[in-house]
């Protein structure tokens, strides 16, 4: 058995629509031109992460918020977002550093 997805935000008709219309206000143009770009835009790209934007998701959906990206280029942004995100939590976990009891 294949796996298939989640049928998530990227399967709806709305997301398909502001995908087209980014790719052509962009031109296939990828926007991010990393260091292993292709040049040609095949994906759309939120700007700012949209769980930044909390409970307001529609302003994360906007066109503003999304640009024209190739594969290797947004692959490489999702990852350090990643990196990012994950970095955060553990700062978030770690204990606050307590002197020796013998040092006070």
């Amino acid at each position: 058995m294949t796996w298939t997805g989640n049928g998530g935000r990227t399967s709806t008709a709305a997301h398909r629509q502001r995908r087209r219309r980014v790719l052509e206000r962009d031109n296939h143009q990828c926007q991010i031109r990393g260091p292993k770009c292709i040049g040609t835009a095949t994906e759309c790209d939120h700007i700012i992460n949209v769980k930044a934007f909390g409970n307001q998701p529609e302003l994360a959906e906007s066109d503003e918020n999304c640009r024209a990206v190739c594969n290797p280029c947004h692959a490489n942004k999702s990852a350090l977002e990643g990196v990012q995100a994950r970095a955060k939590r553990r700062a978030k976990l770690k204990l606050p550093v307590q002197k020796h009891p013998g040092l006070r």
